[in-house]
């Protein structure tokens, strides 16, 4: 009985050790990227942040709180330069009601396109649909990540008021 016992204990304590291991493999791994495997999402998002295309304060809030809100802005040369043909076409210099009209629809064009790529995990909280603007929330890391990699994302801003200039 008691080599049966002493068996027992150092199977249990073998099993421990290798357990130990792989945690602490986990915590010295983790952030870092492995071959065959996807990189580390927030990396990913810092690269965003370094590159200028991302509020680091979007980040901070999404990964304290697990939510993050941010204002898009979308590239809409596309758009500018459809509304000239069609101004030149009509003879106008400026754009008109119709123009803008045409715009938003180009707008609204964009702004599905980008969300349906980035997926689940996006709220969308206003439109605002003559601009090449949207507020989204931001439930996922990796969806934010994904609506960052849509060519037509120009950037993602903290949704804040700066106080007018000469009055902070």
């Amino acid at each position: 009985m008691n080599r049966l016992k002493r068996t027992s204990v150092a199977v249990a304590v073998v099993g421990a050790v290798a357990l130990g291991a792989v945690v602490l493999l986990g915590t010295v791994t983790r952030g870092q990227e492995t071959p065959g495997r996807e990189p580390d999402v927030w990396s990913e998002l810092q690269g965003y942040v370094d590159a200028g295309r991302l509020s680091e304060s979007v980040v901070l809030f999404l990964r304290e709180s697990g939510v993050g809100e941010g204002l898009v802005a979308l590239d809409d040369s596309e758009v500018q330069a459809d509304a000239a043909r069609r101004r030149a076409a009509r003879g106008l210099q400026e754009n008109d009601a119709m123009t803008i009209m045409e715009n938003g629809k180009m707008y609204a064009a964009i702004k599905d396109r980008v969300l349906r790529a980035a997926g689940d995990g996006i709220v969308v909280l206003e439109e605002y649909p003559l601009l090449p603007v949207l507020l989204l929330r931001f439930e996922r890391a990796e969806a934010l990540a994904a609506l960052l990699r849509q060519p037509e994302v120009r950037a993602v801003q903290e949704n804040r008021a700066d106080p007018p200039a000469g009055t902070s």
